[in-house]
């Protein structure tokens, strides 16, 4: 099973949503992500696990894509 590269903790003011291997707060767009409720922190994390995903395999697409040259 894949290891979460984002996560949810339960913070002072609410739940913020973290990177796993550094333990700091995601920042999205200069904010970071803390003190939100507990559904708001949920989908942005899986969000952002499914946007990772996503790239890591259009990376894959793109050399399985890539024409063979003979």
């Amino acid at each position: 099973m894949q290891k979460l590269v984002y996560n949810i903790r339960k913070g002072r003011e609410g739940w913020d949503v973290y990177v796993s291997q550094t333990g700091k707060p995601v920042v999205l767009d200069g904010h970071p992500q803390t003190g939100l409720p507990l559904e708001t922190a949920a989908q942005i994390a899986a969000s952002l696990e499914i946007m990772d995903f996503l790239r890591a395999e259009k990376v894959g697409w793109m050399i399985a894509d890539r024409p063979m040259i003979h």
